[in-house]
């Protein structure tokens, strides 16, 4: 279930409300615990982003910027992923106007194509 803001009494309209999801999250994720999980992955013989590195560590602030990159582009596209980020936009319509939502994540993630089949 999402929790929904009410509008403040001045109304924003949709793009600054996309900047005030972006902004929120920002400020609520967890990014202490990715650089730990991107650590253990240093360790394993696994992928992992080295632009996120600084002299052979991961740097918050360059976490923070793929972040935000990602989130920018689902605002345009709807969804967005980049390396291990994925981010979606949600919108909606209720008897308070319209609304939007923005989720983030931190994770590998899969593709898997749609296939035909049928009726």
């Amino acid at each position: 279930m999402k929790l929904r803001y009410p509008a403040p009494k001045s109304f924003m309209n949709r793009q600054e409300a996309i900047q005030s999801q972006i902004d929120d999250i920002m400020d609520i994720f967890d990014f202490q615990a990715v650089l730990k999980v991107l650590d253990g992955y240093k360790s394993m013989d696994r992928g992992y982003p080295k632009d996120w590195m600084d002299n052979g560590e991961f740097q918050e602030y360059l976490v923070r910027q793929e972040a935000r990159e990602c989130m920018k582009k689902a605002a345009k596209y709807g969804s967005a992923g980049i390396s291990y980020f994925n981010a979606v936009l949600v919108e909606g319509e209720d008897d308070d106007g319209p609304w939007v939502g923005m989720d983030l994540y931190f994770g590998e993630r899969t593709y898997q194509e749609g296939i035909s089949y049928e009726k």
